[in-house]
């Protein structure tokens, strides 16, 4: 299992350092890292909806899928694969929001 912050990478990682930063103190930071994957994934969630991107993940037939509402592009972005569990469909949710964050460089 990766942990949170493997999933952030490129302008997102640095956007959400600075949000952590801000929000908790700088110190915090520290204690993020230390903490279990499915509290870090929830506090990149927090920071993910302070920025416009909006995730849900759904229980479908015994299978897990993810929306992301980019309030940038005022759509719903869905996408059909099938996980095994939510943690395992939250964090590609995450990993998608990342990658549409770094392809706008952060705006």
């Amino acid at each position: 299992k990766l942990k949170a912050m493997e999933l952030l990478n490129g302008k997102a990682k640095e956007l959400f350092i600075k949000w952590i930063c801000l929000k908790y103190g700088g110190s915090f930071y520290y204690q993020f890292l230390e903490l279990i994957p499915i509290y870090q994934n929830a506090l990149i969630i927090d920071w993910l909806d302070s920025v416009g991107y909006n995730i849900h993940t759904d229980n479908l037939y015994y299978s897990f899928y993810f929306k992301i509402r980019a309030e940038e592009f005022e759509e719903i972005i869905t996408f059909g694969e099938s996980f095994k569990s939510r943690q395992e469909s939250t964090a590609e949710a995450i990993k998608k929001a990342v990658e549409l964050i770094n392809e706008s460089n952060g705006k």
